[in-house]
């Protein structure tokens, strides 16, 4: 599927429109005549569906013409209005993809970023200026599911002072559906919006972190979502999702059975010890790579922390959790995967971690997640990965970053790691109270390569 999309494209005078090519299930055509105008004869709009509808406000166009021909007499576009008639009299915002019917005489068109409760028509129009054919049709009136009416979200654009058009952010719990959606700030109007369960086909399915993608000019050739899912009522972390805005999956992995059904890795059985996705993603526009936050089992108990002591700690067996992150090849699958310990040199006995000393923090996410007979303890808490843009030889190096406190003073660290595996990582920490300054010796082995941000 193409998508030629850029990210300014998502505006208020043009929604934005993906073409396909699709085979023909309505005619074929008869002749392929170079110079032809082709006419449509069949034409069809309908909200778009996967495992499910992902947005009512999301509409498929689909146009079959009488003839095929590898020119431009037979390219074909959509557009879209608020006004009644037909033809070149009536204004039209125009997809940016031209599309050729040259080899099958059907072709369709993703419509979405529309405003609620607005009649819109479509026109499908084929030729070039000066012999355009015209076919139109209604395409409705976009709704939005009640759970979503009911937010009743109020937006406050009277200072006119924002730098984006668009608010984009997830929802929980509206009806048992789980959203992530676009705001237009200056309507105010939810003009565009995802059913994680109707992408996924998961029930249950919810969002645990995600980052939106413009897209760039080689890999990320679409503007597209980096979507953490937690399954179930227990949020399970087991999968991640790269989705188009107009829910088309461009790719995605199974962390809990990564080998096709045999291990049970993130799904709270016995044993199952990770590793498991949560909270970030990014796609690398420069390789295709994906790098993602990913946890798992370190095998490290409390015996011998000074931080982390029988005395706050009371409902043993405890384990760390190690947080680090997962590189992923164009195709999903594993590259390599390096952890904050031991590869990265982290060491929980050393660094207490976001809960210590004040009180023992297992997390009941992971209990669910991991083995439910541990208590596992989210010592480090990475919350975020993505390129580092202090790097300028090595563009491709991810940051991580974390909360991290430590004798009560809230710490926040970033780490950089080099790409492609190298066990070596450069620290960045910032107090409460101070700009980011260099780490000190309080982080052992590799982990020591700390640097002054510039």
């Amino acid at each position: 599927m193409s998508d030629r999309r850029s990210h300014e494209s998502f505006s208020p005078c043009a929604a934005v429109l993906l073409a396909a090519l699709l085979s023909s299930s309505v005619a074929t055509a008869a002749t392929h005549q170079p110079n032809y105008t082709p006419r449509v004869i069949a034409k069809s709009a309908a909200n778009t569906s996967f495992n499910g509808t992902p947005n009512t406000m999301m509409y498929t166009v689909t146009a079959t013409v009488d003839d095929t021909f590898d020119d431009l007499s037979h390219q074909g576009v959509v557009g879209f209005t608020t006004e009644t008639g037909c033809g070149g009299t009536v204004h039209y915002t125009w997809s940016p993809d031209t599309q050729i019917f040259n080899r099958k005489p059907t072709r369709t068109w993703t419509l979405y970023n529309f405003q609620p409760g607005v009649a819109y028509y479509y026109a499908v129009r084929t030729g070039v200026a000066g012999s355009y054919q015209y076919s139109c049709g209604t395409l409705g009136t976009p709704t939005l599911p009640t759970a979503l009416e009911d937010l009743g979200l109020v937006v406050d654009n009277s200072s006119g002072a924002y730098a984006t058009k668009y608010v984009m952010f997830d929802t929980d719990d509206c009806a048992g559906r789980n959203y992530v959606l676009a705001v237009d700030a200056d309507t105010g109007n939810i003009v565009w919006y995802l059913d994680t369960e109707a992408i996924t086909g998961v029930f249950g399915a919810e969002i645990n972190g995600w980052r939106f993608q413009p897209r760039g000019t080689r890999f990320v050739s679409s503007d597209r979502m980096l979507l953490t899912i937690d399954v179930d009522a227990e949020h399970r972390r087991e999968l991640l999702y790269e989705v188009e805005l107009d829910g088309t999956v461009v790719n995605a992995k199974d962390f809990n059975q990564p080998d096709g059904g045999t291990t049970h890795a993130c799904d709270g059985s016995d044993g199952s010890a990770g590793p498991c996705p949560h909270h970030d993603a990014f796609k690398s526009d420069r390789t295709g790579k994906t790098w993602v936050i990913v946890s798992e089992a370190s095998g490290t108990g409390i015996k011998g922390n000074p931080f982390w002591t029988s005395d706050v700690c009371t409902a043993p067996p405890y384990e760390f959790l190690t947080d680090g992150f997962q590189m992923l090849e164009r195709d999903y699958t594993e590259s390599f995967t390096q952890f904050l310990a031991p590869d990265l040199g982290y060491d929980p006995s050393v660094d207490g971690g976001p809960a210590a000393p004040s009180r023992c923090a297992a997390t009941g996410d992971w209990s669910a997640t991991l083995d439910p007979d541990v208590s596992w303890l989210d010592w480090f808490h990475v919350n975020t990965i993505a390129p580092s843009p202090w790097s300028v030889r090595r563009p491709l190096d991810p940051e991580l970053e974390s909360d991290h406190s430590r004798a009560r003073r809230r710490q926040q660290h970033r780490s950089r790691v080099e790409a492609f595996g190298r066990p070596r990582v450069q620290r960045l920490r910032q107090d409460s109270d101070r700009p980011w300054c260099r780490g000190r010796g309080d982080v052992r082995g590799p982990a020591r390569r700390a640097f002054r941000r510039r």
